[in-house]
Order: C-alpha cells, then sequence, then structure tokens
C-alpha cells in the first residue's frame, strides 16, 4: 500500500448523500412523469439543497455545489445562457456568508435562508425572462401568481435536506 490514509466515514457519507439528492433533485425539475405543482406553484428543489450544503460545509463545497447545480438547470433550461449557472453560484455564496457569519444553524435560520434565496432567484428568473417582455399588468400576475408561491413552496423543502446535512455534519466532526 503506497497510500495509507484513514478514510473518513463522514466525508464519503456526505459526498455520496450529495451526488444522490443532486440526481433527485434534478430528476424531480426535470422529469415528465412527476408533477409537485400545487396551484401554480412549482418547487425547485435545488435552491433547498444548496441552502443545506453551505450552512453544513466549507466555504468551497457550497460554491461548488452551487455552480454545479447550476450547470444541471442550464442544461435543461431554455433561458439565458449562464443565467441558473451565475445566479446559483451568487446564491451559494450568499447562503454561506450569511450562515456562517450572521445567522445560527438551526431550522429557523435554514428556512429564512432558503426563503431568501428561493425569492432571489425566483425575482431574477422574473425580471430577467417576463418583466422585458409583458405588460406589467402581465408581469405583475406572474410574480405573484407563479414566481412567489413556487419560492415559498421551494423554500420548504429545506426542512428535509437541513436534517439530512445536520446528520452528516455530526458524522463528520465525530
Amino acid at each position: 500500500m503506497l497510500f495509507k490514509k484513514s478514510v473518513n466515514l463522514g466525508v464519503v457519507l456526505s459526498v455520496l448523500m450529495t451526488v444522490v439528492l443532486f440526481a433527485l433533485s434534478y430528476l424531480l425539475n426535470t422529469s415528465l412523469y412527476v408533477n409537485l405543482t400545487i396551484f401554480n406553484a412549482t418547487p425547485l428543489f435545488f435552491l433547498p439543497l444548496i441552502t443545506a450544503i453551505c450552512i453544513f460545509s466549507s466555504f468551497w463545497s457550497g460554491v461548488a455545489a452551487g455552480l454545479v447545480a447550476g450547470i444541471l438547470l442550464d442544461t435543461v433550461s431554455n433561458v439565458v445562457v449562464c443565467f441558473n449557472s451565475a445566479v446559483f453560484l451568487i446564491i451559494a455564496v450568499a447562503v454561506w456568508l450569511l450562515a456562517n457569519n450572521l445567522f445560527n444553524k438551526n431550522i429557523g435560520a435554514a428556512l429564512t435562508l432558503s426563503l431568501i434565496a428561493s425569492l432571489f432567484y425566483k425575482m431574477l428568473w422574473w425580471l430577467v425572462n417576463y418583466f422585458p417582455f409583458l405588460s406589467l399588468s402581465e408581469s405583475l400576475t406572474l410574480l405573484l401568481e407563479y414566481a412567489v408561491p413556487s419560492a415559498v413552496y421551494s423554500a420548504l423543502f429545506i426542512v428535509p435536506f437541513f436534517f439530512v446535512y445536520r446528520w452528516i455534519n455530526k458524522i463528520k466532526t465525530n
């Protein structure tokens, strides 16, 4: 054995769980067979997932996760090239900075950060895709009937992701 290093079970579990959750989020967001829309609100699972990763991971892990999530969404998106990559990168940096410098690592803070991230993404999405091209009344209707409810609905999915990553963080630190 040339290189003998002890492998931290928490790190392996964290990487494995992140890959599985990314794949599941990608499939749920792009699948034609699974529709989780409730009253015009469609969740975007990557936003709470990135929030949970940024709360419990290092800076570069959070930024990399945000960039990968953005690239995955850009592969199936029909909007501006690299829009999701840039926005998710900004969200990952902001959430990591807020989570590690301003908020505690509890479920209330996670819900707040997830809601802020979701609202920021949906507002930018609306500003880039709808606001310049529709009348004011149509674009405000889209904002209030689709974007804001979707942001709130997306933010609620932080709860399972938060507890999964808190559990993984406990394993990593032990």
